[in-house]
């Protein structure tokens, strides 16, 4: 960590180093190669290029004209065509007209030197169609609601990830998938020459995707609509962007954090889906917005040391405690932070505490108690909780995330993961790392070899991780 901080490190010496040397490669879960929607190169997921040839070898072409007396003509497993006779009309043919079989024969040639025309206009056909599903594969969305009725509800309840591939023609693709990476589908398309999405955060209720724009906030839903809540214009002249957002549990409201990057200050604005609009806390200070705590409440923390919650633009801010206080990380059932002394750093990432302790409360306010000391010196960052206890935080300006309690490690050094999100039955964790995801394997310990570490995606911008609130996390 330099100069910011020191911590002991225990745990693995060389984690991941196949994060760190496959961003060429197909990544595999587990031995299993990645679902063919997946693909980043468009190379991936392509079958053997027979397979279309193969499909046509059962085809069989008919032809009923009465005046052939019911020949047909076929296809016999990629063998040469012949004629099979009906015994129907034929001998009152031959009797009645004096038509031989040969004449017969002679005619169906005729008729017959047609096929191979027939034969690649089928061949185009087919061949078109399997290049509109290959161009699909290759990064174009498919149309909303492509899986059929109820689609959007096969993602898992229980977690859920998004994240962002450009494609080679430089537009930005959003897909969703489970946790695991599997059932991935395309939401939408963003045009080349738009900026790139970043700040993208999955709604409260899993049913939507938010990420931040040049004038404010898009959120596209399951089923591929879009709804934009723009900053005001004023706002937006005056140098300020979105640099965070956080939705409610319904997904119905959003809080904003904004940043000038003129000289880094900072506020918090709420909106809705309903009025499609952000609008200012109040005057708050250099604030930030932390997680919801209901469908009313949203934490904030302030450079002033303030810690609190808030319902309502121009309402106050309702003290959870009465120490300098920021960082909070809300699990479900208690609020988590940093008591110390508050900065900030700069780097628009939040607030940061100095040599920091760890406390929590309940979300009324009531039954505040001491976490332990960390035994750490620096400045940290709150990020969330690990299941043996210790803490995910950031020190200082490293962008680098930590596990720090009585075994502090690295979460994993050789990967530089900056972000990880614990599934619902502890099982695995899911690890942002540049255009990396992660996927950690928490049944081989909490520190994790380096086996347990596999890259579930490659190639990505700007992801998120869902996982289902639970009051006992």
């Amino acid at each position: 960590m330099g100069d910011q901080g020191s911590v002991g490190f225990e745990g693995p010496r060389r984690v991941v180093r196949e994060v760190a040397g496959r961003s060429g490669q197909a990544a595999k879960d587990h031995g299993r190669s990645h679902h063919r929607l997946l693909a980043h190169h468009a190379h991936e997921g392509r079958g053997h290029p027979n397979e279309l040839l193969c499909a046509l070898a059962a085809l069989e072409l008919a032809v009923t004209a009465r005046e052939l007396d019911g020949y047909i003509l076929g296809a016999d497993r990629g063998r040469s065509l012949g004629v099979v006779r009906f015994k129907r009309r034929h001998e009152g043919l031959r009797g009645r007209e004096g038509i031989l079989h040969s004449a017969i024969i002679e005619d169906v040639r005729h008729a017959r030197s047609l096929l191979p025309y027939v034969a690649a206009a089928a061949v185009i056909a087919v061949g078109s169609v399997a290049l509109v599903y290959a161009t699909v594969d290759a990064g174009t969305p498919a149309p909303a609601g492509s899986g059929g009725p109820g689609a959007p509800q096969q993602l898992s309840s229980n977690g859920r990830l998004a994240y962002w591939r450009q494609s080679p023609a430089g537009g930005f693709i959003l897909w969703a998938s489970n946790l695991d990476g599997s059932e991935a589908r395309p939401l939408t398309t963003l045009a080349p020459n738009t900026s790139r999405p970043f700040g993208t955060r999955w709604t409260g209720d899993g049913n939507a995707v938010a990420y931040v724009t040049d004038l404010g906030i898009g959120v596209i839903r399951l089923d591929g609509t879009r709804t934009d809540i723009p900053i005001p214009a004023q706002v937006r002249n005056a140098g300020f962007r979105v640099i965070d957002q956080r939705w409610s549990p319904s997904g119905a409201r959003v809080a904003a954090t904004i940043q000038r990057s003129t000289d880094g200050t900072t506020n918090v604005f709420l909106g809705s889906l309903d009025r499609r609009e952000l609008v200012p806390a109040g005057d708050l200070g250099n604030a930030f917005a932390g997680d919801w705590l209901s469908e009313d409440e949203v934490l904030v923390d302030s450079s002033t040391g303030v810690l609190g919650a808030l319902r309502q633009p121009g309402q106050p801010v309702r003290r959870l405690v009465e120490r300098t206080a920021a960082s909070p990380f809300f699990d479900g059932s208690r609020v988590h932070f940093l008591a110390g002394l508050v900065t900030m750093t700069g780097n628009a990432s939040g607030l940061f505490v100095t040599n920091p302790t760890v406390w929590s409360v309940r979300p009324d306010g009531q039954d505040l108690r001491p976490e332990g000391r960390l035994e750490v010196i620096g400045t940290f960052r709150l990020d969330g909780v690990w299941p043996d206890g210790r803490y995910l935080m950031h020190s200082g300006v490293d962008q680098t995330q930590f596990l720090v309690g009585p075994r502090s490690t690295s979460l994993a050094p050789s990967s530089l993961l900056r972000r990880a999100v614990v599934s619902a039955d502890r099982r695995f964790a899911i690890g942002f790392g540049g255009s990396r995801i992660v996927r950690i394997d928490l049944t081989r310990g909490l520190n994790p070899p380096e086996s347990a570490f596999v890259v579930l995606l490659d190639g990505i911008l700007s992801a998120d991780a869902w996982v289902k609130r639970s009051a006992n996390p």
